[in-house]
């Protein structure tokens, strides 16, 4: 989280989750839905929706 002084107090102003997964069997494309379907689907986020700038980084590993 961000936290920054907005009209003399603080403020959480930016939320970024970075992820970095190892599924095996799913594609990239199936492996972004999902993964903005739980940023979507999240609480917090949506407690904080409009109010923070919310992001998720996510990283596929591809198996070898």
């Amino acid at each position: 989280c961000t936290l920054d002084e907005v009209d003399g107090a603080p403020k959480v102003t930016r939320s970024e989750l970075r992820v970095r997964a190892s599924v095996e069997g799913i594609e990239p494309a199936d492996f972004e839905q999902q993964i903005q379907r739980a940023k979507d689907g999240c609480p917090i986020s949506q407690a904080l929706r409009g109010n923070v700038e919310i992001s998720v980084a996510a990283t596929l590993d591809q198996a070898s």
